[in-house]
């Protein structure tokens, strides 16, 4: 007999049965709706960020700093607890993000 593997769904909070090992949604809804949030997330931070990074004098202009960037995260993480819906953490685990980027950062200016 096939074991029920129950999991929570990250973009609504609902519990359901993964078909899949790495299933973390519900339903394909959820998963784009989750996806979409950070990809609109991830747009409006890269812009704050290359302000800072390479337009100072404007991002100073317009009081674009890294508390503003901390401010968004606190925005963030206040919709992801918030009455827009149960969602669930919508960044990842800090492993996973070096897994994916350290290398390739670290190679950018020599570094191992």
């Amino acid at each position: 007999m096939a074991q029920e593997n129950k999991r929570v769904c990250q973009e609504c909070g609902e519990e359901y049965t993964a078909k899949k090992a790495h299933s973390k949604f519900c339903s394909t809804k959820c998963r784009k709706d989750y996806n979409n949030r950070r990809a609109v997330r991830g747009a409006q931070l890269y812009d704050v960020f290359m302000a800072i990074r390479y337009d100072r004098e404007a991002a100073t202009k317009y009081g674009l700093d890294r508390t503003f960037i901390s401010r968004m995260g606190e925005m963030f993480n206040d919709e992801d607890k918030g009455s827009s819906g149960p969602h669930g953490k919508s960044y990842r685990c800090p492993r996973e993000v070096k897994g994916d980027l350290g290398c390739q950062v670290n190679a950018r200016r020599g570094r191992a």
